[in-house]
């Protein structure tokens, strides 16, 4: 009953407001990634991802489609775009799932180009935050 609880707990945020923000950080290959991330209530989003590898700093959006997996939900990456050029990005789309295990919060990337890391998800509360916190990807909160 605990474990029930304390998924719901930590699932309320995600499906009670019209539109939420996530911070996402990763390392892949020794990069550090950072994503802002938009949820929707009709389950779709956009996500933007900010690295830097020895190309220079790139910042990618995608689409995102939320589904309900039996331990929590995923976040589809798709249609990876390169914001400085509009064009397609030479990068492979992210897929986050978020899910509850022995009673922790966990989050995994599984992109795909096949690789699978530990991620790390926080929800970003108030207007005024969301609105600082999005300006690191270059987006306004609307």
């Amino acid at each position: 009953m605990k474990k029930i609880i304390l998924f719901l707990l930590l699932i309320l945020p995600f499906v009670t407001t019209a539109q939420e923000v996530y911070h996402i950080k990763f390392i892949s290959n020794n990069v550090h990634h950072s994503v802002g991330l938009i949820w929707y209530d009709d389950n779709t989003g956009k996500m933007r991802v900010r690295y830097t590898n020895t190309n220079g700093e790139h910042l990618v959006e995608m689409d995102v489609l939320v589904k309900e997996i039996a331990d929590g939900f995923v976040f589809f990456g798709s249609n990876a775009i390169d914001t400085a050029t509009s064009q397609k990005a030479n990068y492979y789309p992210d897929n986050f799932y978020v899910m509850l295990e022995d009673s922790d919060f966990v989050c995994i990337n599984k992109d795909d180009g096949g690789s699978s890391t530990n991620c790390c998800i926080m929800e970003v509360l108030g207007e005024a935050n969301q609105a600082i916190f999005l300006e690191e990807f270059n987006w306004k909160f609307n």
